[in-house]
């Protein structure tokens, strides 16, 4: 399997036909996307095109992060067998027939909302689906586009992109790690409708959570600073549940608004950020699954990077240092995949202040 990361439309250098190639592109560069996917649908006629609107993008390259003069779309392009992957687009109304995917695959959303959390509920039942890790698209947070999808000349809006690959050639490990720890007792949700979340143990939920966290600064709102725990019992494992972070907070009502969608008897634990020394503790639980000459699809919250800033780079420097790893990615706005945590989980879940990271290596030959 090659595969490389090609950032600023360097192509020339690639060395080999790819079967796929998957861009990340930021919602202002779509011209200059469009205008490169032309040039690559010439050169590879017979390669799928795939695409994801992004808040800024990871490539393998120091400083790895773009800067605003860098690599504003990067390319993973890879040559896998054509019979060992399928790549399909959904809707958002659309079933999502899992006895046609192949047992592992990345998924792209172009939206974050309880149809996505449902088809992930539903692979995580099927026998015939074992790994799915993938994110929601994003967008620059200073325009008014919508986060979208990208596939063979076209861009969508609410549709899911899957490229699901055949586990009998290729392996695909992962994890998606959370940067803080739940804290405090499980508190029960009481009113909430969408994502708004009013009540908490029949309390305002704003006074509730800032009992614990103290005044809540709007500026940390922006950086998504706030992040929640939240499952459906109160005493499933807390560290795999998935995080969604404050967006808003209304102090006339005592409401919080959220990333995602809470329901009344959902159960909440506030998210306090982890020590750095724990946070690369918990880094290095990818090294242990790692397989050798791997590829890597990076998909970093937003909100992680605004909170980790330059310990963003040094995380990734400290990826190569351990693996030999080839990795492209960008910043999302939801992430998906099964948590790392000691007690292991084995459902799909939909995170946000979350990295995960999917590795792909071509499998041994028995």
């Amino acid at each position: 399997m090659h595969y490389k990361t090609v950032s600023d439309s360097n192509f020339k250098d690639l060395g080999f036909v790819p079967t796929i190639i998957i861009a990340f592109y930021r919602s202002s560069q779509k011209s200059a996307f469009l205008a490169e996917y032309a040039l690559l649908r010439t050169n590879y006629p017979d390669t799928e095109i795939l695409g994801c609107s992004s808040s800024g993008n990871i490539a393998d390259e120091i400083p790895y992060v773009e800067t605003t003069e860098q690599f504003p779309i990067v390319y993973f392009c890879c040559d896998m067998k054509r019979d060992a992957f399928a790549v399909h687009l959904f809707s958002e109304e659309d079933d999502i027939a899992v006895s046609q995917l192949y047992e592992q695959a990345i998924l792209l959303s172009s939206f974050s909302s309880p149809v996505l959390e449902a088809h992930l509920a539903d692979f995580s039942k099927a026998k015939e689906i074992k790994k799915v890790y993938g994110a929601v698209a994003g967008v620059e947070l200073c325009i008014e586009e919508h986060p979208s999808i990208f596939y063979n000349g076209s861009f969508y809006a609410r549709h899911m992109l899957l490229w699901s690959i055949d586990s009998e050639r290729y392996r695909l490990d992962g994890m998606s790690m959370h940067l803080f720890r739940p804290a405090g007792i499980p508190l029960e949700i009481t009113r909430a409708e969408h994502k708004t979340l009013y009540e908490i143990n029949n309390l305002p939920a704003l006074d509730v959570i800032e009992e614990i966290t103290g005044k809540i600064d709007e500026f940390l709102i922006g950086r998504f600073g706030y992040p929640l725990f939240v499952q459906k019992h109160a005493g499933m494992e807390w560290s795999n549940a998935p995080l969604a972070s404050i967006v808003a907070v209304n102090r006339e009502e005592g409401s919080i608004q959220l990333y995602r969608d809470v329901y009344p008897k959902e159960y909440v634990k506030v998210g306090i950020m982890l020590s750095k020394q724990d946070q690369l503790r918990r880094l290095g639980r990818l090294y242990d699954i790692a397989p050798k000459k791997s590829a890597a699809l990076m998909f970093h919250c937003i909100g992680i990077a605004e909170n980790l800033k330059m310990m963003e780079y040094l995380y990734l420097e400290e990826i190569k240092h351990h693996i030999d790893v080839s990795f492209a990615g960008f910043h999302s706005f939801g992430e998906i995949g099964s948590p790392a945590s000691r007690k292991p989980s084995e459902d799909i879940l939909l995170h946000n202040q979350t990295i995960t990271v999917a590795l792909i290596a071509e499998k041994d030959k028995v």
